[in-house]
């Protein structure tokens, strides 16, 4: 059973709090020790949920390490994987291709946002010159975002009911679409298409 910390916990209080109330006086001993340990197994089973978001990799791989560390169950890439100005592009695509791999055997659990150092390297962008970006590199950069775009999106949302949406972007949104209404927020992503 996966729950978010709040809802897990109001389950957790409510298992607590129900008793086993014998319908007669001379109820089994057996059936009541029975369903206190079904109550015990109920929530040693329930899961709190780790959501890990990563910034900013630039070419890095020490996402490896925290993903290897944490366990989590989910992760959310938060853009950046190029224009690093001390790590070479063979290394930052192949960091970036680690990435799709870990993403592609995780499709569940793995979100891939895309994020300035590398929206301008996709052959419609055409380059826009923020900050690192590297005319030498832009063809290959290009080619392996292209190569990767079903992987990639603009913003994501964990709706847990109860509580208001969390929304991951890179750099934030549009007063538009920030002013949508939260219930037509969806636990989806946000299609680059």
């Amino acid at each position: 059973l996966d729950y978010t910390r709040g809802i897990r916990d109001k389950i957790i209080k409510k298992i607590e709090e129900t008793t086993i109330e014998p319908i007669i006086s001379l109820a089994n001993p057996e059936f009541i020790a029975g369903a206190d340990y079904i109550k015990k197994e109920i929530i040693k089973n329930i899961k709190i949920m780790k959501t890990i978001a990563l910034g900013d990799t630039h070419g890095r791989s020490l996402w490896k390490e925290i993903v290897e560390k944490e366990k989590p169950d989910k992760v959310v890439f938060i853009a950046d994987y190029f224009d690093s100005f001390d790590i070479d592009v063979a290394t930052q695509i192949n960091n970036f291709l680690d990435i799709c791999a870990y993403k592609r055997a995780n499709m569940e659990s793995t979100i891939l946002l895309i994020g300035n150092h590398d929206y301008h390297y996709f052959p419609e962008i055409g380059g826009c010159g923020i900050s690192g970006y590297n005319q030498e590199a832009a063809y290959t950069i290009g080619h392996a975002l292209s190569a990767n775009r079903d992987l990639l999106q603009m913003a994501y949302i964990i709706k847990d009911k109860g509580k208001l949406p969390i929304l991951f972007t890179h750099a934030g949104v549009s007063v538009q679409w920030a002013d949508m209404s939260y219930d037509s927020w969806e636990d989806e992503y946000v299609d680059l298409a």
